[in-house]
């Protein structure tokens, strides 16, 4: 027996990576899954970020959000991928679909979830809707982390972020 106790005792010498994920989410969420400069498709599953190349079948994954990861928008330079998740306190990360390397992180101002999010035509803001009662919208400048408008309902309703002008965070000019 105390043969068995150090054995059980030490700690296998093998180390696990992932190499494949099976499963898509689509029972909560629409309009996450992309094609990437490349050709490759960009999705998620769980709380990871998926880059399939169906040609060679073969993922990479992204690993930044703790929580699931319920919503997805392509940068207009098809290279660039935004994932937002759910929780009391949710994250947005946007990252290289390519490179897999976390260009930013977002928290702060939405609650319950990140329900929808999207970049403006010109790629340089990143529009992302609360899953929360109210369906909070915050419009970010994605690169500096900052906030550039937040807008709640009067009512509680289902709020699209799917298309958003370029000048939203724009200063507009004052009349002389």
């Amino acid at each position: 027996k105390p043969e068995e106790e150090a054995f059980a005792s030490e700690s296998p010498d093998a180390n696990l990576e992932l190499e494949y994920i099976h499963g898509y989410r689509t029972i909560d969420t629409r309009n996450n899954l992309r094609y990437n400069k490349e050709g490759d498709i960009v999705y998620h599953a769980a709380s990871v970020g998926i880059v399939l190349n169906q040609g060679l079948n073969t993922q990479k994954h992204f690993f930044e959000h703790m929580t699931e990861i319920v919503c997805l928008a392509m940068h207009p330079n098809m290279i660039y991928a935004a994932t937002g998740d759910v929780s009391a306190v949710p994250k947005i990360c946007i990252w290289d679909t390519v490179t897999m390397e976390c260009l930013a992180r977002i928290t702060g101002l939405l609650n319950q979830g990140i329900s929808h999010i999207c970049f403006s035509p010109d790629g340089n803001y990143l529009a992302a809707s609360a899953a929360d009662e109210y369906h909070c919208i915050v419009i970010y400048d994605w690169e500096k982390c900052t906030t550039c408008l937040l807008y709640t309902s009067p009512s509680p309703r289902d709020l699209s972020t799917s298309r958003m002008p370029s000048s939203a965070c724009k200063k507009k000019k004052k009349k002389k």
